[in-house]
């Protein structure tokens, strides 16, 4: 599977500035690639003021039949960062826009910080499937949870998608859990990070890590696109082969010493 990501800076509230940006970026890499990843919230900007929500209404829909027309005239699958707006509740989600297909949404359950004061927090995490592969979605400071990522394994997932708004003071974060949430549960991590001048001064650095926590390829401080082809046959092997560069974890993890995990808090 080619695998690819977009890394912009995305200008708050300036969604048709950002959504001309992201379109371009994505064609430049859709007829070879199967999977494409856009930042957190790359359509309407990462900030923490309540006025985000109206542009979040004004934009949503918009922002999906944008994507999904370049989902269904490319044939590839896109996960995009975004703002959503359901029910009078607005959400930091992220979209899977697949070829003639509506879009599907995982919407953000552990919020950071002043984020619980404008998005709703979701309440499941999900996969989704891209041909015969299964990826699972978490977003930006979720990266900190390892149950996320473990659950999402155990659920089948080969692959994470990890969109970032990542602030660069905090970068030795970004760094250590990428690669770890790759190399504990034996999967390919691709991220897709805002970078440049915002809110924050954000990290970029969008990245494909494989399950061995080497970084195939990462996009430095730039805007622009990075593309990396991946085998995900290779996800078996490092969960359950005890070979000398696999650690199978998968292969000797015990689930019940962890059902009552939620009680110890």
């Amino acid at each position: 599977m080619r695998v690819g990501v977009v890394q912009m800076r995305s200008t708050p509230y300036n969604v048709g500035t950002n959504l001309e940006k992201a379109v371009s970026w994505i064609e430049e890499i859709a007829e070879s690639a199967e999977l494409v990843v856009l930042p957190e919230l790359f359509n309407v900007g990462y900030v923490w003021e309540t006025k985000i929500k109206q542009r979040v209404e004004e934009s949503f829909e918009e922002t999906c039949e944008i994507l999904s027309s370049i989902a269904d005239s490319y044939g590839v699958h896109i996960f995009a960062g975004i703002g959503r707006h359901e029910n009078g509740k607005i959400y930091n989600s992220v979209g899977h826009f697949s070829p003639l297909n509506e879009p599907e949404f995982y919407d953000k359950t552990h919020l950071f910080r002043k984020e619980r004061e404008i998005f709703q927090a979701g309440n499941r995490l999900r996969t989704f499937k891209v041909g015969n592969t299964t990826v699972g979605v978490f977003i930006c400071y979720e990266v900190g949870f390892p149950e996320i990522a473990r659950t999402l394994a155990l659920q089948g997932s080969e692959i994470f998608v990890v969109p970032f708004a990542f602030a660069s003071e905090r970068a030795t974060i970004y760094e250590l859990a990428t690669r770890s949430r790759a190399l504990e549960n034996g999967a390919f991590l691709v991220s897709a990070c805002q970078t440049g001048k915002g809110f924050f001064n954000f990290y970029g650095h969008s990245r494909i890590v494989s399950p061995t926590g080497e970084v195939l390829s990462d996009a430095g401080n730039a805007e622009g696109v990075i593309m990396t082809e991946i085998d995900t046959s290779s996800v078996k092997r490092y969960r359950y082969e005890e070979l000398p560069d696999s650690h199978a974890y998968f292969a000797n993890f015990r689930p019940e010493l962890y059902e009552r995990i939620k009680d110890r808090r």
